[in-house]
């Protein structure tokens, strides 16, 4: 039965428990004959109780099941079965069903058209996913913000089949959706594009929405994390080295790449990526014949270069997130500072 294949496909079955839990409900299921004489009666009938499944998916086949039922549109069936059969969704359309439900079944047909242009079996449609993911950053600019410290937004299918299913991500979604409701093909990008233009986004956002080469160029996985070293994009899926990790939360990428223009001071860790003037690695080292600046998270440390060490003697700990005009500034007092102080 259909609606079996859609709670065992939007399930985690992954234990002994889970498998027995779900084969028990089977069983229960198929031994109900009303489940044979009347399937949508059965599901809809606010008695009929199913357990050893996800609960969210068991509620959407009780709701589709009543829209079938209960509906003197004909074609609810139809276009339910449609769009459940779409490779990605699988069974998982909640998110496509209109707030008010039966009174809007030309919203969900026009829903349903919109999802299966933006989503194919392997995620994101490419126009809107691995190549800018346009999608992606388009829902940062609506507000979507972090969970649980991290958010994934990368091209890969198993992602954006979990977001749909995730109450945190599902309205952004929906809302991307509905900006297509009334266009045409050739304008999706467009009409994404042009929602990508919000003022007051935080740091982190604003990196990712307004460089989309970051996904292009740098990471697959899309991948954003925040602990104790601030809000990073990885370019790995696995938790890794900081050494794959793009801080940006502040202005550290900006200020460095200031600094290397103005041609006095050269990368000592190299770790420029693909992307142009954005700088990976949880420390960024620069240095000219007289100084290292360690650049972390917030602040940079100021070595003092001389004949005696190598590595330098640390003569000062500052903050960059004024500019590199300020830092410069700074960096001059320091040193004034350092050479009055050892002359005397």
């Amino acid at each position: 039965m259909r609606f079996i294949r859609n709670l065992i496909e939007n399930t985690t079955i992954d234990s002994a428990e889970t498998f027995s839990r779900a084969i028990n409900s089977i069983t229960s299921i198929l031994a109900n004959k009303n489940v044979f004489n009347n399937l949508y009666e059965y599901l809809s009938d606010v008695n009929t109780v199913i357990t050893g499944f996800d609960g969210n998916q068991i509620k959407e086949e009780k709701l589709k099941a009543l829209l079938i039922h209960n509906s003197q549109n004909t074609e609810w069936e139809a276009y339910i079965i449609e769009a459940e059969n779409h490779p990605m969704f699988r069974g998982n359309i909640g998110f496509l069903l209109p707030e008010n439900r039966e009174s809007e079944f030309t919203k969900f047909i026009s829903r349903k058209n919109v999802a299966f242009r933006l989503f194919n079996k392997d995620g994101v449609n490419e126009k809107f996913g691995r190549s800018s993911n346009l999608l992606g950053r388009l829902l940062l600019a609506m507000g979507l913000g972090l969970q649980n410290d991290e958010l994934w937004l990368g091209g890969k299918q198993q992602y954006w089949k979990g977001h749909l299913k995730n109450a945190h991500y599902i309205p952004f979604i929906v809302k991307a959706i509905d900006l297509l409701l009334d266009a045409d093909d050739e304008s999706y990008s467009d009409i994404l594009n042009a929602n990508l233009n919000v003022a007051g986004l935080e740091s982190w956002k604003e990196h990712l929405v307004n460089n989309p080469r970051l996904f292009k160029e740098y990471t697959y996985y899309g991948r954003i994390k925040k602990d104790w070293r601030g809000i990073n994009l990885y370019q790995q899926e696995k938790f890794n080295a900081n050494v794959n990790a793009i801080l940006i939360e502040n202005n550290r990428n900006e200020v460095i790449t200031e600094l290397l223009k103005e041609g006095q001071y050269k990368l000592v860790n190299p770790h420029i990526i693909k992307c142009e003037n954005f700088y990976a690695g949880d420390k960024i080292e620069l240095r000219n014949k007289k100084i290292i600046l360690s650049f972390g998270q917030n602040k940079v440390k100021i070595y003092q270069l001389n004949e005696e060490s190598k590595d330098g003697i640390l003569i000062a700990e500052t903050s960059f997130l004024e500019g590199s005009e300020v830092l410069l500034e700074s960096i001059n007092e320091h040193l004034t500072h350092s050479i009055n102080f050892s002359e005397a």
